[in-house]
């Protein structure tokens, strides 16, 4: 909650037959409920009254999800006791309004400011239990929804929840985000969003599901012949767009969980362990391969795969923010991290690693930012198609091994720099 908006001590939601409308999974006045309790927390116990003139709706079916930061009533009488005992002003809602998230606070901010926005400020001594009084804050507020919509959509009418859905998955891209996931794996990936929010299916579960693509993916690569390195190929591919589907169904849904980024985690780098092991055996069955190259591509296969997967789990063992702690050496780095700290992922540590290192900052922060995108999993994984698309399936595994052998040598090298590092901040 901004410091702005401390003066708001209460949440009226005006609840009519949009209360029930399902978007993106979710009935509206849920997401609205949700939306509030991410909005106000850390707070505790902010007075939300649920008011229907029409209808005693079900809260129980409502919030089928525990809230931290609000305590919610369904009784006016009730709500409106609990006001006289308090100063600040209330904020008066429609269950028509539909938010990206987190932009909840710019329809606060043009609400105190009395600009045009679907919600309104009133004071607590204001609110008029009456159905009359009622009935005139759902025109006001609908008229104010007439406005040019920012970060949210205004369901005047029920038509427009395939436009609020479109828009409500737009925002659920994240920082991190490379080109290749921007332009070509996003639009993808919401348009099938679309269709999974309206199913009973958890982040988790689609994280498990969308593996059938990379285990299918590497039985194509066995077969050894240019059709089987194609289809893998692009089966790998098809997992890097559809794996993007369970967190923008988790963000949708207000579903994430540190549990579900851990699996996800784990899942992209089983993938890419895959990847290698699995090219490096269909290599070596290809017709007419010479003796020596049979037993090489699957050592080079098991190896980067080794090498990526001991590499990875040394380097993510010291976390991101830690980088801004210990870059003293190089004054531009810290500042560098700081203000791209949003585009890098949790295993990231390597790339930070050669950034702090090899001087590129020195050129200029445009090319740095060039590399950070150019490095990303969804530009490999699109690269790696393309090359098995010409034929070059084997250029994929001597990427792979490569890249493998720079994970090792700076993961070891990070390591060993560890305890050097934690020596050196206990010299007096």
């Amino acid at each position: 909650m901004n410091e702005s908006d401390r003066n708001i001590e209460a949440v009226l939601i005006l609840a009519d037959e949009s209360a029930d409308w399902n978007v993106a999974g979710l009935s509206q006045l849920q997401r609205l409920i949700l939306t509030l309790d991410e909005y106000f927390r850390p707070a505790t116990a902010i007075p939300v009254c649920i008011w229907s003139n029409a209808v005693q709706r079900d809260l129980h079916l409502s919030l089928d999800r525990s809230v931290r930061s609000l305590a919610v009533t369904g009784d006016i009488d009730f709500f409106s006791s609990e006001l006289a005992k308090k100063d600040g002003a209330v904020l008066v809602l429609n269950t028509r309004l539909v938010v990206d998230r987190g932009a909840f606070s710019e329809i606060v901010d043009l609400a105190c400011r009395g600009k045009e926005v679907p919600a309104l400020i009133l004071a607590a001594a204001e609110i008029d239990r009456t159905a009359e009084f009622y009935f005139s804050l759902l025109r006001r507020i609908g008229r104010s929804g007439a406005a040019a919509e920012r970060s949210y959509i205004y369901l005047d009418k029920i038509d427009k929840i395939d436009i609020a859905e479109t828009k409500l998955l737009s925002s659920t891209g994240k920082s991190q985000d490379g080109f290749v996931s921007r332009f070509v794996n996003r639009p993808i990936s919401r348009a099938v969003s679309r269709l999974l929010v309206r199913l009973p299916l958890l982040p988790n579960q689609w994280t498990l599901i969308a593996m059938v693509l990379p285990i299918a993916g590497a039985i194509l690569l066995l077969r050894g012949d240019y059709v089987g390195f194609a289809l893998g190929a692009i089966l790998f591919q098809l997992h890097s767009v559809l794996d993007g589907c369970d967190g923008e169904i988790a963000r949708a849904k207000y579903l994430e969980s540190p549990s579900g980024r851990w699996l996800d985690g784990l899942c992209d780098r089983f993938t890419t362990l895959l990847y290698a092991v699995a090219l490096g055996f269909g290599l070596s069955l290809q017709n007419g391969l010479a003796d020596a190259l049979r037993w090489f591509y699957p050592v080079e296969g098991v190896m980067a795969a080794l090498f990526i997967g001991i590499g990875e789990t040394l380097l993510t063992r010291d976390k991101i923010d830690n980088n801004l702690e210990c870059a003293t050496q190089n004054s531009l780095y810290p500042a560098y991290v700081k203000a791209h700290r949003g585009s890098f992922n949790e295993g990231d540590q390597l790339k930070l690693w050669m950034i702090k290192n090899s001087g590129m900052l020195m050129l200029s922060q445009r090319a740095t930012s060039f590399f950070a995108q150019a490095t990303k999993r969804d530009v490999f994984n699109f690269g790696f198609m393309l090359l098995a698309l010409c034929d070059r399936p084997s250029w994929i595994l001597h990427v792979l091994a490569v890249c493998a052998c720079v994970i090792i040598i700076l993961a070891l090298k990070n390591l060993l720099a560890l305890p050097l590092r934690a020596n050196h901040t206990r010299v007096p």
